[in-house]
């Protein structure tokens, strides 16, 4: 009876107790979430909160939606930190304004808010 192979109620009922995946990797909160590329205009692959690396150019509406994935996440502060060496490296491309989106402190220009804000460094400068 050894070579006898498991019934479909046994593998059924084992595949039951079995944990379950929620996801195919579990994502390390050390990898590096943004990875640029490009030279003449810039690129850059995004690795999303769901674990997707977006590859997108710096700057456009793609890039930053990818960036707004991680805005709640443990590691946005890091990569916030990152996405600030990147424009000290090669300013002008958008990497200042996803650093502001992932700390929670870009917004618009010419935005009401933009206005409130200009208007209250103008009273700070009377006092």
């Amino acid at each position: 009876m050894a070579g006898k192979k498991p019934s479909k109620t046994a593998k059924k009922s084992t595949a039951a107790a079995a944990p379950k995946k929620l996801g195919a990797v579990e994502i390390s909160s050390d990898m590096q979430r943004l990875v640029p590329t490009g030279v003449e205009e810039p690129y850059a692959y995004v690795l999303d909160i769901d674990g997707k690396s977006i590859h997108s150019k710096v700057g456009s509406e793609r890039f930053y939606a990818a960036i707004s994935t991680l805005v709640e996440s443990s590691v946005a502060l890091r990569v916030a930190k990152h996405a600030e060496e990147l424009e000290a490296k090669t300013p002008g491309y958008g990497w200042l304004k996803a650093a502001g989106i992932l700390r929670g402190t870009w917004v618009e220009p010419g935005s009401d808010a933009a206005a409130v804000d200009a208007t209250a460094e103008g009273s700070h400068a009377d006092a």
